[in-house]
Formats: structure tokens, C-alpha cells, sequence
């Protein structure tokens, strides 16, 4: 499927090309197949740009996440077993979230359980989840 993306952004790259030689529209025919074609390809060709940038973006995250979960300091028994605690009730959510057999009003319910608020960083263009933990102190 990808293969074929890649393929339509490539032949999307070469209409814009034709379009912007000299003389394009001497031939009106020519020049209106490329005008159609063009904009028949432009949403997909927009949508597959967004999602790999997406993908691009997530990758980044993921690789932040680690970085910063390799640098946390080693933590006692009962920190571990709350976030352990924390960790198998998120995995429970996911398996509710992802089964099609639960409506879409429980899973939204299932996901306030875990997650206190979503904010979006306009001038970032990124969303920062927060979610419910308090660690346990001593």
C-alpha cells in the first residue's frame, strides 16, 4: 500500500512539473487532463504527506520517551509496584479501548479513568497527555 503512495507522490511531483513548463496550455486538452489529474491526486497526496509526518513526529516522541525513561533514577519496591499497579490497569484500558465489542460511551469513560486532562500547544503543534499518578511517598 505504501509502495503505491510513494508511486502517487512521485507521478503527483511529475504533474506539477509538466504543468510548470513553458507552453503547457498551447495544448488545452493536455493541459486540462494535467489540471484534473493534479487535483484528483492533491488529497491523497496531502493526506499520505500528514501521516508521514505524523509517523516522523510519534517516532520522535517514542525516542524522547525512552531517552527519558533510560535517565530516571533507580526507584524503591513500593514505587515499583504502584507504577506496576499503573501500568496493568493502563493495559486493561488499551485492551477495552481497542475491543469492537465495547461501545464508544465506555471507552471515553475508561479513558477519563486514566487520563486528567489533554492539552493542545498551538505554537508547538503538539498535544501533551497528562494522566492520573501520584506516586506513593514515604
Amino acid at each position: 500500500m505504501f509502495d503505491k503512495l510513494e508511486d502517487l507522490l512521485v507521478r503527483f511531483e511529475e504533474v506539477l512539473n509538466e504543468l510548470g513548463e513553458p507552453g503547457v496550455t498551447d495544448n488545452q486538452e493536455r493541459f486540462q487532463k494535467l489540471m484534473k489529474e493534479q487535483s484528483e491526486l492533491q488529497p491523497i497526496v496531502d493526506t499520505y504527506k500528514e501521516y508521514k509526518e505524523n509517523k516522523a513526529l510519534v517516532q520522535n516522541e517514542k525516542q524522547l520517551l525512552e531517552k527519558q525513561l533510560a535517565e530516571l533514577p533507580a526507584q524503591d519496591s513500593e514505587s515499583d509496584q504502584a507504577e506496576s499497579a499503573l501500568l496493568d490497569r493502563v493495559k486493561n484500558v488499551y485492551e477495552i479501548v481497542n475491543s469492537e465489542s465495547v461501545d464508544d460511551v465506555t471507552k471515553n469513560e475508561i479513558l477519563k479513568s486514566i487520563i486528567e486532562k489533554i492539552v493542545y500547544n498551538k505554537e508547538k503543534d503538539t498535544l501533551e497527555v497528562y494522566y492520573y499518578y501520584k506516586p506513593q511517598t514515604q
